[in-house]
């Protein structure tokens, strides 16, 4: 609280002076609060909205948000006593920026907190799936990452049996449990959001042998029924493989369909088990033969390129 009065001067010296008035008092304003700016802002995308959540401030009446496309204007604020708040109407493959302050009482606001999120557009269908590190009894099946993608699910079965299903984080997966010298198929998609709204199609079914755990012996029919190519169908890379338990000379080649030979390779006095990795993805598409020779056996599979 203050006190003050005032009189007049007319003369400079200051001799002829009028009386002091009587006493005028008042009392200053008291400092508004400190009204804090919230912290800790994040945002949780869906298909088209968001849940725009921050830290909350002792204090607070109430918060005002708003949001705009990113360079674009602001929109009209909306207001919540809560800590998050959903916004709707948002529109796929698009950077939004937002914004939110604190309103304390008496009008007292605070600067602005700002934020971004992006909606995801709609989630595309994983590409190039394979196979790796195939043994008899399990697997990984992999895929390129999925830009946005936040998981994906798998499904896979042996030819005949029971489906089974694992949604993951990451583009590839280990399975087990695998039978022995078995057919399997499998697919994948993405999901580009948390809640499972976005997503994509399902590759088409992938196909691929588990390795068998029986034995061969040059020179007998069993080396036809159990040579093992994997992948096959194969979009370029694919394996041979097969366990020899007698000494015996080897000549593996690779022909296409006019007969002419793409690679050989020779295995002299080799017994064990044999897995090679071969690459025909510089190739035209279509049919070529695995042909295994050895002195008293041959053998010819085909293998598809697609």
């Amino acid at each position: 609280q203050y006190r003050w009065q005032v009189k007049g001067l007319c003369d400079s010296a200051g001799t002829n002076t009028s009386n002091w008035t009587s006493s005028i008092y008042f009392t200053t304003l008291t400092p508004a609060p400190v009204c804090d700016a919230p912290t800790g802002l994040s945002a949780s995308p869906g298909v088209s909205n968001a849940t725009l959540s921050w830290v909350g401030v002792v204090g607070a009446v109430q918060y005002e948000l708003r949001k705009k496309a990113l360079g674009g204007s602001w929109g009209i604020s909306s207001f919540t006593t809560n800590t998050s708040k959903t916004v709707s109407g948002l529109t796929a493959g698009t950077t939004y920026e937002w914004e939110v302050r604190t309103i304390c009482t008496g009008n007292n606001n605070s600067s602005w907190s700002a934020g971004t999120f992006t909606i995801a557009g709609p989630c595309t269908t994983p590409q190039n799936p394979n196979e790796q590190n195939i043994t008899s009894n399990s697997a990984d099946l992999v895929c390129d990452a999925v830009p946005g993608a936040v998981s994906y699910k798998f499904k896979y079965r042996r030819n005949g049996g029971p489906m089974n299903v694992n949604t993951v984080s990451t583009n590839s997966l280990a399975i087990s449990g695998l039978t022995a010298g078995s057919l399997y198929k499998w697919k994948v998609r993405s999901y580009c959001d948390a809640a499972g709204l976005n997503g994509s199609p399902f590759t088409s079914w992938q196909y691929f042998y588990t390795l068998s755990n029986i034995r061969i012996t040059a020179g007998n029919d069993a080396l036809s029924e159990n040579l093992n190519i994997y992948p096959n169908p194969t979009r370029g890379t694919f394996n041979i493989h097969f366990i020899s338990d007698e000494i015996d000379d080897f000549e593996i080649s690779i022909v296409d369909a006019f007969g002419k030979i793409i690679t050989t390779e020779e295995k002299k006095a080799f017994v064990g088990e044999y897995i090679k990795q071969l690459d025909l993805s510089e190739y035209p598409r279509g049919i070529y033969m695995v042909q295994i020779k050895t002195n008293d056996s041959f053998v010819s599979k085909r293998v598809v390129l697609q």
